[in-house]
């Protein structure tokens, strides 16, 4: 069984990170590994995460302000999966969605990376939009080569 590393840096998201982390442990795709770093918040978001006691949860925390990028590097260095996967300290997955991205990529062994769409909510949880991201290999590569960071 292949092990999905997840990368979570977590700054000032008292109010979602335990939506975030519980909706990892809940996946019906249970081999997997949180890598999970409190960027010196300022809120209650690090003793949030210590109060977790799953094995798989792998604490990182800063002992000063790196960002989000510097944080996600320093997790992505600690990881032991065969695949890695990113998700934000005010997101959340649903249930399945490992072992969705896991079974695609066991069949179609000429993939590397998987990405997935995403629901927008609101403070009330009520939904906002989708996303659309291209799911063809054509596109996906056509709007890669015409993005422009801006």
């Amino acid at each position: 069984m292949k092990l999905v590393s997840v990368i979570m840096p977590a700054y000032n998201c008292e109010k979602f990170i335990k939506q975030a982390i519980d909706s990892i442990l809940n996946q019906t795709y249970t081999h997997f590994e949180l890598l999970i770093a409190d960027d010196c918040s300022t809120d209650f978001t690090k003793q949030i995460i210590d109060e977790y006691t799953d094995t798989r949860i792998k604490r990182f925390h800063n002992k000063k302000n790196l960002g989000y990028l510097q944080a996600s590097n320093k997790l992505f260095l600690k990881c032991n999966g065969d695949y890695i996967t990113f998700q934000d300290a005010d997101d959340f997955s649903s249930n399945n969605r490992f072992e969705v991205l896991v079974e695609f990529l066991k069949k179609n062994k000429e993939y590397s990376c998987v990405g997935s769409n995403i629901i927008r909510v609101n403070s009330e949880n009520l939904e906002l939009n989708t996303s659309n991201y291209p799911l063809i290999d054509f596109e996906i590569r056509r709007e890669f080569l015409n993005y422009k960071n801006v």
